[in-house]
């Protein structure tokens, strides 16, 4: 996919979101006795540390944070949560090559 497309595919994914995004509890209602879930996404773009200073590379990420008893029906501390998180991209110099990772967090 040329880099044109990844930030055409990457625009269009950020205004469903944006069209997507509501209440985040199913009776509408904004207070509950769990935090609500949060998501994000972004455009990175930028050269990396070498020493000839050569690759640059663009890259979308994304983002899903959930309070921990929610995902896994067992109790924590209160503050602790559950995040998965992901990124996409390619590198545009010298030569295109693929970019993936994905993660899975707890953390307070």
């Amino acid at each position: 996919m040329s880099v044109k497309g990844i930030l055409i595919a990457s625009f269009i994914v950020l205004a469903l979101t944006g069209l997507c995004a509501g209440s985040a509890y199913a009776d509408g209602s904004l207070s509950s006795s769990q935090p609500p879930d949060r998501y994000g996404m972004g455009l990175v773009t930028g050269n990396t540390y070498d020493p000839k200073n050569d690759i640059t590379f663009v890259q979308v990420s994304w983002f899903a944070l959930f309070d921990h008893e929610k995902v896994w029906r067992h109790k924590a501390p209160e503050a602790l949560r559950f995040k998965i998180e992901g990124n996409m991209g390619t590198t545009t110099r010298p030569d295109k090559r693929l970019i993936i990772s994905a993660n899975i967090l707890f953390h307070f």
